[in-house]
């Protein structure tokens, strides 16, 4: 069986594809500006740690209880942190200032927000689950 074919296999919704395309726009625009201000990183982060739970669920068979809902937000709110480390890292590389773009503190606020993230991730996997027509069911 060919590439081709395995992907063309795989159930992966053709609004996840675009998703993906419309983050990956807005990541290159990211790049390109000149800011030190963790709002778009953060949206950044958050919207890559849900199309990243949204493609796993739609290419494996996912669980349809609310525990495996409950793990899954608890497992995208434990993502946004390292991503949004990450993307700042992979910005500042690109940039090559010779000195990190963020001050010490805005880094703190970074790593103080992940109990945030966490606590948030399982609210927002319980909202879908109970939602009727959640895309994942």
């Amino acid at each position: 069986m060919s590439n081709n074919q395995k992907i063309q296999n795989r159930k992966f919704p053709l609004v996840l594809r675009w998703a993906w395309l419309f983050w990956l726009a807005f990541f290159m625009i990211w790049l390109r500006a000149e800011d030190v201000d963790l709002i778009f990183v953060t949206l950044l982060a958050l919207t890559a740690s849900s199309l990243i739970l949204f493609s796993y669920t739609a290419a494996k068979e996912f669980k349809q209880t609310l525990p495996a809902y409950l793990l899954s937000g608890l497992i995208a709110g434990f993502l946004v942190t390292p991503l949004i480390l990450s993307l700042i890292v992979f910005k500042s590389s690109l940039h090559a200032h010779g000195f990190f773009e963020l001050p010490t503190g805005q880094i703190n606020d970074i790593l103080i927000n992940t109990i945030l993230w966490l606590s948030i991730g399982p609210y927002i996997s319980y909202a879908i689950f109970r939602r009727k027509n959640a895309p994942l069911r």
